[in-house]
């Protein structure tokens, strides 16, 4: 059974995602592929619009500038917020790329957006078998 969203601009994202998550945690999460940025954000928001399963967006920055990721992360946090009702999410900001991001990886769980998105994935999967509501997180 899917537990989780994850919502990427590109299959080659959502190909990387599914590297840095372990095998088990695959079942657990139906990934979802837009076509750019955009998209992946308005994905997102319909997700939580329903109302039924935890979701994550992976996002690239676009930049290394620690100021600007930041906001970048506040902006679409702050527009999932306003779609979620109760319902979990997070926003993973890639920087600057996904692809750069694992093109500088020495082993895949030393990659700490990796860690973060299995975090995540694993907190909210745990909380739909318990029968709870998974905590909101931003």
């Amino acid at each position: 059974m899917k537990h989780v969203y994850l919502v990427a601009k590109t299959q080659e994202d959502t190909a990387l995602i599914r590297k840095m998550l372990p095998l088990r945690l695959h079942r657990a999460v139906q990934f979802v592929v837009a076509e750019d940025a955009s998209s992946a954000v308005s994905a997102a928001r319909t997700l939580l619009t329903l109302g039924r399963q935890p979701v994550g967006l992976v996002v690239d920055s676009g930049t290394q500038e620690d100021a600007s990721i930041r906001s970048q992360k506040e902006v679409i946090s702050a527009l999932l917020g306003n779609a979620a009702s109760h319902v979990p999410y997070r926003v993973f900001v890639a920087s600057p790329s996904l692809r750069e991001v694992w093109s500088r990886r020495t082993a895949v769980n030393t990659i700490p957006l990796g860690r973060e998105i299995r975090l995540f994935v694993k907190e909210s999967t745990e909380a739909c078998l318990q029968g709870g509501v998974p905590t909101a997180t931003v």
